[in-house]
């Protein structure tokens, strides 16, 4: 279970185009961190996520993804989505894991 966990993980902290043998592997989902988040952004996020996951983690069921990201004055520069996906592994499915993960870049503001 480890390792699907470690997949899981290392499959959304992908980048597409990162990986040299496999440059369709991964999501884009850095090209989101400057677009306001609404509900039609979060479905857009939680579909890239399901159909890269159904070609490349076929094996792993998803049961819910919660997409978060910085709204307040606290987090001014710093562009960030949070993501919280629970799954479980088709031939178990009496066990969940959940894998959280940051997708962000960190800008310095210079006074």
């Amino acid at each position: 279970f480890n390792a699907v966990r470690n997949n899981v993980k290392s499959l959304l902290l992908t980048e597409r185009g990162e990986r040299l043998m496999q440059p369709s592997m991964g999501l884009n989902l850095k090209k989101y961190l400057f677009e306001p988040l609404n509900n039609d952004l979060k479905m857009t996020i939680e579909n890239e996520i399901a159909e890269t996951f159904a070609f490349w983690l076929p094996f792993v069921n998803i049961v819910e993804i919660e997409i978060n990201m910085a709204v307040d004055a606290s987090d001014i520069g710093r562009n960030k989505i949070d993501i919280s996906l629970t799954f479980n592994i088709n031939q178990t499915q009496n066990y969940f894991d959940t894998v959280n993960v940051t997708i962000g870049i960190q800008c310095k503001l210079f006074k």
